[in-house]
């Protein structure tokens, strides 16, 4: 097969791998204590029983050595720190202040192990967590509160059975394993869930997960960006195997 065959499927072959519940690519990052919240929201259920959780924008700054691969490659790093925008989507599992291995899969797939939810969250919360993002994280990157609210939003999404009515004061979940939140500005929380409606914008996103530490959701480019991104260094690699060729 020519080399260059090769590598145009190798990008169709990392560009689809979306579609799979197999982990799409890895990298190496630890947590900082939140750069950008103004408190800390008291939340319970999840075992939590008026616990104190961080709230806010989790930075995780990625690790140049084992490289990152495949789609951990591309994640969108905030331009102004270098590090990864993260939001904690696993209550019961601490975060890692030193460099670990995560693997990066899609949102529907986490959190790994699933403590406390039966399995992976499934397609439809991912959509949620796609247009939460999508409508809401540039306020929240701007406003330590407004940063707040969006981590009670996405616990409510991730923790929550019953999703027909959104409330972060209750625990809406029939079996009680559901999540809900004081000390952060709640009224705000259910107005941009209520929101939620299908019809807004949606990032792209995955999820860092680990088996024994805490899981996170970060953005990565759309796809026609990582079509350019893959096919822009595929392009290039052909151009210096044939020049190579040509000496």
């Amino acid at each position: 097969m020519r080399h260059s065959t090769v590598v145009i499927l190798m990008a169709l072959a990392l560009v689809g791998g979306a579609a799979s519940a197999d982990p799409i690519g890895s990298i190496t990052a630890k947590w900082h204590p939140p750069n950008f919240t103004s408190g800390t929201i008291f939340v319970w259920g999840a075992t939590h029983n008026g616990a104190e959780a961080y709230g806010g924008i989790d930075p995780l700054e990625v690790a140049a050595s084992p490289p990152p691969s495949g789609e951990g490659t591309i994640l969108r790093r905030n331009p102004q720190t270098g590090f990864l925008d993260a939001f904690c989507i696993e209550l019961l599992q601490e975060p890692h202040t030193a460099f670990i291995t995560y693997a990066v899969v899609m949102p529907e797939d986490a959190p790994d192990p699933g403590l406390y939810v039966p399995g992976a969250m499934g397609y439809e919360k991912q959509e949620h967590l796609r247009e939460l993002w999508g409508r809401y994280f540039g306020a929240a990157k701007l406003d330590g509160l407004k940063a707040e609210v969006f981590s009670a939003c996405v616990w409510e999404i991730v923790y929550e059975d019953n999703q027909t009515v959104w409330d972060v004061t209750t625990i809406g979940s029939p079996d009680g394993r559901g999540v809900r939140c004081t000390g952060t500005d709640t009224a705000l929380a259910n107005t941009w869930l209520t929101s939620l409606d299908g019809e807004g914008p949606k990032a792209n996103l995955r999820v860092l997960t680990h088996p024994n530490y805490q899981d996170f959701l970060v953005e990565t480019p759309e796809p026609a960006t990582v079509w350019l991104l893959v096919t822009g260094g595929a392009t290039a690699l052909i151009g210096a195997v044939r020049r190579r060729r040509r000496r």
